[in-house]
């Protein structure tokens, strides 16, 4: 999952440090990693796509790590408790962070964000104006309120922007594997991102982005082909549930999950 960044000037041809570039070392909050400007990635793609052939279709790895194979939990577990779900003690406000990787374990986008609640759609969380995204060597801030559904089946992650956002996004979906809470870390969001997102805005409707970068991917890092076949089968899905309208991608439900984020940022 990403965001766009408020301020700054956002440098999106990136050559230098995209091709071939392998990172220097993992950073976070405070972090020393890797330096580079600050990256708007949603700006970027949108460049890219506005422009083809005049930005790099990869974003770079960060570093070597054990790739990610467990399974997440259905439900967020507390570390003293055996089989104790956790949302029954979150208030709305409370944080729970989003943390992602790619296919090589390696880090990928980590978010701030707060718990929200649960609905037939799956679980919500929010993000508020002002709080950071970050990945080693890149960082920005969320310029306005996003919320973030986590689905039970574990293959994606939307995000839905409130009105006003300056590229005029209105959902993003992130397709992972094993997207879902943490086995791990209590009240963590976690996934492995799998490259393709289904995108909507009012200019350019909806549609399937960086079916490039899952090809490049899944040649790069051995996907296996049953799960290329499923994350393309599932984007379609959702392309055409997005188009549509139909909910929890029409506009009631966000606006719901919207106005609790504001109430908590109020309480």
């Amino acid at each position: 999952m990403t965001r766009a960044s408020a301020g700054g000037t956002l440098d999106l041809s990136l050559p230098a440090q995209v091709a071939g570039w392998r990172g220097t070392g993992r950073t976070g909050v405070g972090g020393t990693g890797s330096a580079g400007p600050i990256i708007n990635p949603r700006q970027w793609h949108a460049a890219r796509h506005t422009s083809p052939g005049a930005y790099p279709a990869l974003m770079p790895p960060t570093d070597d790590a054990t790739p990610h194979t467990r399974e997440p939990s259905p439900a967020p577990r507390h570390p003293d408790r055996a089989g104790t779900d956790v949302r029954a003690d979150l208030v709305p406000g409370d944080p729970v962070p989003v943390r992602w990787t790619k296919w090589p374990g390696t880090e990928h986008w980590e978010h701030e964000c707060v718990w929200l609640g649960s609905d037939e759609h799956g679980d919500w969380l929010g993000q508020r104006p002002g709080t950071r995204s970050w990945r080693p060597g890149r960082s920005f801030e969320a310029e306005t309120a996003t919320v973030v559904l986590v689905p039970p089946g574990g293959d994606w992650a939307a995000t839905f922007y409130a009105p006003g956002h300056a590229a005029g996004l209105e959902v993003y979906i992130d397709l992972g594997h094993s997207v879902g809470w943490s086995p791990d870390a209590p009240a963590t969001v976690v996934g492995i991102d799998m490259d393709l997102d289904v995108v909507r805005d009012p200019v350019r409707g909806t549609w399937v982005d960086d079916e490039d970068e899952l090809e490049a991917h899944a040649a790069l890092w051995g996907y296996p082909p049953e799960v290329v076949t499923h994350l393309e089968a599932v984007a379609s899905t959702l392309r055409d549930e997005v188009e549509e309208h139909s909910a929890p991608f029409d506009d009631a439900t966000p606006t719901r999950w919207l106005t609790l984020l504001g109430r908590t940022a109020t309480a």
